[in-house]
Order: structure tokens, then C-alpha cells, then sequence
């Protein structure tokens, strides 16, 4: 709460963790930065950044092995789904991160035409 103000009732984890995956999936190839996601957003940065964390696990965002900088002149990671990492195999993760995907597709409104595949 660093303006004193409490997020909007329907900000919860949920809907960040929503937007976030949204807008790093729209990005494509180019992927986005934990702060190029909050500015984008309109969030608070503690409202996001857990929101990336908890993507990350459950394997619906990568690291694209690329960095940019950050307005404080350090390097970022450069964050990006699954299909956009390179050499980057989703597959050990199964059923487990198919499910996430979809699910997390089925919250923004996404339609998948088949089934994920697993490797």
C-alpha cells in the first residue's frame, strides 16, 4: 500500500495473476520485464510481483534468457510463455503445466483447438 489506498476489492491474486499471464502472453517473443508488466498494468508492484513468482512455478511464464534494462540501469529478466522460450521443453512438466495453461486460458477467455501436447 505505498499510496495508502488498498487495491479494489476485485484485485485480488486471481485477477493479477490474470493480467499478468495476459499481458506476457500478448507480448509474444519479446516478453515483458516484472516492471514493464506493472507499468503496463497500472498495479502496484507488490501486487504483481507475486502474482510473476507464482506464475513462474507453476511453469505458465519463462525466463527467455534474455534481459533488459530497467530504468534503474540493472539488468532484467526478460520473462515469456512456454512457446516463446528458446530451447525452452514444457514437456516434464505434463499434465500438471497443461492444466495450468488451459485454465489460466479458460480465466482470460482463450479457446485451445486441441489438446495441449506433452512431449
Amino acid at each position: 500500500m505505498t499510496n495508502g489506498k488498498a487495491p479494489p476489492p476485485d484485485m485480488n491474486g486471481t485477477t493479477l495473476r490474470s493480467i499478468a499471464y495476459r499481458l506476457i502472453h500478448e507480448a509474444g517473443e519479446r516478453g515483458m520485464t516484472a516492471l514493464e508488466v506493472v507499468a503496463t498494468s497500472g498495479h502496484e508492484r507488490w501486487g504483481i510481483q507475486p502474482r510473476l513468482s507464482e506464475l513462474v512455478s507453476a511453469k505458465a511464464i519463462v525466463n527467455s534468457g534474455k534481459t533488459r534494462t530497467n530504468p534503474s540501469g540493472r539488468q532484467a529478466i526478460v520473462w515469456v510463455a512456454p512457446d516463446y522460450a528458446e530451447d525452452y521443453d514444457a514437456s516434464p512438466f505434463g499434465d500438471i503445466a497443461a492444466r495450468v495453461v488451459v485454465e489460466l486460458g479458460q480465466q482470460l477467455g482463450f479457446t485451445l483447438d486441441e489438446e495441449p501436447s506433452h512431449g
